[in-house]
C-alpha cells in the first residue's frame, strides 16, 4: 500500500475512531445482533457480561452503575425501569466498556465518581442508541422516506413507549446521519485500497 493511502486510512481511523469500534463489535457480537437487530435489555446484559462484568438487580437506583473492587466488576441496574429506557441506559454502560473508558489503573475512581469527559459520555450514548434502534432499521426508514411520526407509530405499542420513542428518536436520527457520513468516507478509502491491491495482483503499480 502506498504511503499516501496508508496515511489517509490512519487519518480516518483517528477521525472516526468510534465508527471503527462499532464495526469491530458488530462482528464480535454478531450472534447477539448488536446494531443489526432490535435488542431487549437481557441481550445488552449478555454483551456486558461478555466484557467480564457481572450484573445484579438493584431497585434503589434509576440509572445503572458499575462498581469495581476486590478484582470484580459488577453492574447494578433497576429492572423496573421501562424496557425501552433500560436498553438505552445499559447500552450506555456497554459503550463505556467497549470504548475502554474504564481503565484498570483507575477503574475505581471512574466507577465511584463518574469522571468521564463529554466526549466519552457522547460516545457511550451512541452505543446505547445503537442497542435501542439498529442501523438497518433506519436504512429502511430512509428508503421509504418515513418522517418521525411514522417511525414512532411503527415502533410504539402503547402510550408509555410513544413518549420515550418520541423523546429519543431525534438523537438516534442524528447518530444515524453521522454513521452514514463515516461509513461513506471509510468505504471510499477501503475501495481505493482494494483497487490498488487488484492492480498489484495483476502486475500493476506497487
Amino acid at each position: 500500500m502506498p504511503g499516501w493511502l496508508k496515511r489517509k486510512l490512519e487519518i480516518l481511523k483517528a477521525k472516526y475512531s468510534l465508527y471503527f469500534v462499532i464495526k469491530k463489535y458488530e462482528e464480535l457480537f454478531r450472534d447477539v445482533g448488536f446494531n443489526r437487530y432490535f435488542l431487549d435489555y437481557e441481550k445488552v446484559l449478555m454483551m456486558i457480561e461478555r466484557m467480564g462484568v457481572q450484573s445484579a438487580k438493584d431497585r434503589k437506583f434509576k440509572d445503572p452503575f458499575l462498581w469495581c473492587g476486590d478484582g470484580k466488576k459488577v453492574l447494578f441496574y433497576n429492572p423496573e425501569v421501562h424496557p425501552e429506557e433500560l436498553v438505552i441506559k445499559l447500552g450506555h454502560e456497554l459503550g463505556h466498556l467497549i470504548c475502554e473508558h474504564y481503565r484498570e489503573d483507575f477503574m475505581w475512581i471512574k466507577s465511584a465518581h463518574r469522571v468521564f469527559s463529554n466526549r466519552m459520555e457522547k460516545d457511550a450514548d451512541v452505543i446505547g442508541y445503537l442497542c435501542w434502534i439498529p442501523t438497518p432499521y433506519l436504512d429502511r426508514v430512509r428508503r421509504y422516506s418515513w418522517d418521525i411520526d411514522e417511525v414512532v407509530k411503527d415502533l410504539s405499542n402503547c402510550d408509555t413507549e410513544y413518549g420515550i420513542i418520541y423523546k429519543n428518536l431525534p438523537v438516534r436520527f442524528q447518530i444515524y446521519q453521522e454513521y452514514l457520513k463515516a461509513d461513506e468516507e471509510v468505504s471510499r478509502v477501503q475501495n481505493m485500497i482494494k483497487e490498488f491491491n487488484r492492480n498489484v495482483a495483476h502486475g500493476g503499480e506497487r
